[in-house]
């Protein structure tokens, strides 16, 4: 018998069912649709019914979007024709702005397999997608800020290995990142700084330090060396253990280029110091130690007069006379290095003063050092003392052959050259047209730390007693007072090269006028001496009285003044020191000049050229003679002096 009551049970808990179903489906935030094989709407939940209505009418309105629309409705016939289910992204306009979906299509089939519809599940994967695209323009910008940064930026393995490179490390190093992907960082690391580096590698790694920044050299691939600057942290694993490293590199080369001329420069002014303190002791001593040797020539010259060339006192006096030569020679050296001793300049072409002194050249060196001449046939003339430049050229000759025991060439060049304002600042030269002189030999040559020291007054690679180190100083020195400038080029084995930059002149050589030869360079006229120390003034007095001269001496401007206003007759000259105290020799000689105009003037000084400008000598026409000097260099000065019209 049919029970009704139970049957009526049944429906209502059925439809209880069925309610709590779709209760439970419309609260669901996934959009659910049941799609008939004609793709129509069988059944929605409340969030895919509101969103197919909205999304019905958004694109009845705007056509253009409905291209995501037309893609999944291709994808539901798709699986109702494979009866395979499809999973599918887009983009979806929505109630709230385009948002994103995945949407899984179901086939759905009856008891006896026929595909009777699909099912789509549509869950809003938005924040998802955003996250992702964040995540992406974080990568492109990460990747823009890592490629054009205007640094090096590379990841390294623990073990060395490039993990990744940006561009500008590759333009420091000169390698593409497939080159430097497939090296190490150890195999473009000088290996002077190689150690170091590791060190700081193994104490991050340690934990004992927490990055590190050091300055070091890579190794280009064209062979050369960059310095940079490296600063290096190490990103470890969320359990702690190292995972890469991360190596800022900053190319420092132009400043380390920069430090190294400051450098050079600071070492050339050093040096410069130091030669200008020696050339002024030199200047210091110049005046008592020429005025002592004045008085040794001249009496050596007196005393040889006294005796006979067989007597054995000749010979000690010979002795001493060229002791004092040599010392009066050392202090001429002393003064040239240093830039102070009196130049008497003239227009000279280098060649004719190479020529000139060929032959006492070849003698110098030796027959072993085979001497040859490059001349330029154009060479333009130098403003120079003709004597100091060939002082300069024997000197270089001397050094030369010194270098070359076992014999050798000797090559002397010519040439033109005009310097630029970055080639005249590198030499400490005077930009424009320039006179080279070139000596070169092939001897053993010099290493770094000598040729550092070559112009050094003093300093000397020859054995004790072999030489007096003032060479290459007075070379140095005479060139730069002539305006020039000189730098050498040597190695260990390389032989030695010197080049020597003089300005050039537009002037032409003068000929050379004889003068006619003085047989006796002695006199009658009346001198005026005027010297501070006496025992030189006794000296040159005896000197002019034994070569004719009337003598009025004079211990200072004052006395001098007063001989000049006593003296009844005619004073043809006054020799007068230039410093002396309480008047100067120019200060005297223009007071005397409105007393006696028709007087000849000629200077002598032990001093130095600055304090010869210093009393305006230099700049006037008059005659000046060095001490010290012998009596026969003083009686021929006053004698030429005196002859001159």
């Amino acid at each position: 018998m049919h029970n009704i009551d139970d049957e009526r049970s049944a429906r209502t808990r059925i439809a209880h069912q069925v309610t709590d179903m779709r209760d439970f489906l419309d609260a669901l935030p996934d959009l659910l649709t049941r799609f008939d094989r004609n793709l129509m709407p069988a059944y929605q939940n409340r969030a895919g019914a509101e969103m197919w209505q909205w999304r019905t009418r958004w694109y009845a309105e705007h056509p253009e979007d409905a291209a995501g629309h037309h893609e999944l409705q291709a994808v539901l016939r798709r699986v109702l024709d494979s009866g395979e289910r499809a999973d599918v992204e887009g983009a979806m306009p929505g109630t709230n702005g385009r948002r994103w979906f995945l949407t899984s299509v179901i086939p759905l089939r009856d008891d006896a397999g026929a595909i009777t519809g699909v099912l789509t599940l549509s869950r809003d994967i938005t924040e998802r997608k955003r996250t992702e695209q964040a995540l992406v323009e974080s990568e492109a910008r990460f990747r823009a800020t890592f490629d054009q940064a205007a640094v090096g930026i590379a990841h390294v393995a623990p073990d060395g290995r490039f993990l990744r490179i940006n561009q500008k490390l590759c333009e420091i190093v000169g390698y593409t990142r497939e080159e430097l992907t497939a090296r190490t960082f150890q195999d473009i690391t000088h290996k002077d700084d190689l150690e170091a580096d590791l060190a700081y590698m193994r104490q991050m790694l340690a934990g004992t330090i927490p990055t590190y920044a050091m300055e070091k050299r890579y190794l280009h691939k064209n062979g050369g060396v960059v310095w940079v600057n490296l600063t290096v942290s190490l990103i470890r694993k969320a359990d702690g253990s190292p995972d890469w490293f991360v190596a800022v590199i900053e190319d420092i080369s132009a400043r380390k280029h920069a430090e190294e001329q400051r450098h050079q420069l600071e070492e050339q002014l050093h040096s410069s110091q130091r030669l200008e303190a020696v050339g002024r002791l030199a200047g210091g001593v110049a005046h008592d130690f020429n005025n002592l040797l004045s008085v040794v020539l001249a009496n050596a010259d007196f005393a040889l007069e006294a005796v006979r060339k067989g007597d054995p006192l000749f010979v000690d006096i010979t002795e001493i006379r060229g002791a004092a030569e040599r010392a009066a020679l050392l202090t001429r050296q002393l003064l040239a290095f240093s830039r102070r001793q009196i130049l008497e300049p003239e227009v000279v072409n280098l060649n004719h003063v190479i020529v000139g002194i060929e032959g006492m050249l070849r003698r110098l060196i030796g027959e072993d050092v085979v001497v040859t001449h490059e001349l330029a046939a154009d060479l333009g003339n130098v403003l120079a003392d003709p004597g100091q430049i060939e002082q300069v050229i024997m000197n270089l000759a001397i050094n030369a052959r010194d270098a070359m025991p076992q014999g050798g060439r000797l090559t002397i060049t010519t040439g033109n050259r005009t310097l630029d304002e970055a080639e005249a600042s590198a030499l400490a030269a005077r930009p424009g047209p320039s006179v080279l002189l070139v000596i070169t030999d092939n001897g053993g040559g010099m290493d770094s730390a000598t040729r550092g020291r070559v112009f050094e007054p003093f300093f000397t690679t020859k054995e004790k007693g072999k030489g007096t180190g003032l060479g290459l100083s007075t070379v140095h020195g005479i060139v730069t007072q002539s305006g020039g400038a000189i730098e050498v080029e040597s190695g260990p084995g390389t032989g030695t090269t010197f080049r020597i930059l003089l300005p050039r002149v537009d002037a032409t050589v003068k000929e050379a006028k004889r003068r006619p030869a003085t047989p006796v360079a002695a006199g009658s006229e009346t001198v005026l001496l005027v010297e501070d120390e006496e025992v030189v003034r006794r000296v040159i007095e005896r000197v002019l009285k034994k070569a004719g001269y009337t003598v009025l001496s004079a211990g200072g401007g004052g006395d001098a003044l007063l001989l000049c206003e006593q003296h009844p007759g005619r004073i043809d000259l006054v020799l007068t020191d230039v410093v002396m105290p309480h008047m100067s020799g120019r200060e005297l000689v223009e007071r005397l000049a409105r007393m006696r105009p028709g007087m000849k003037v000629l200077y002598m000084s032990g001093y130095t050229d600055d304090a010869i400008v210093q009393h305006g000598v230099a700049q006037s026409a008059v005659r000046f003679v060095a001490k010290p000097f012998s009596a026969a260099e003083l009686s021929g000065k006053v004698r030429a002096v005196l002859d001159e019209a």
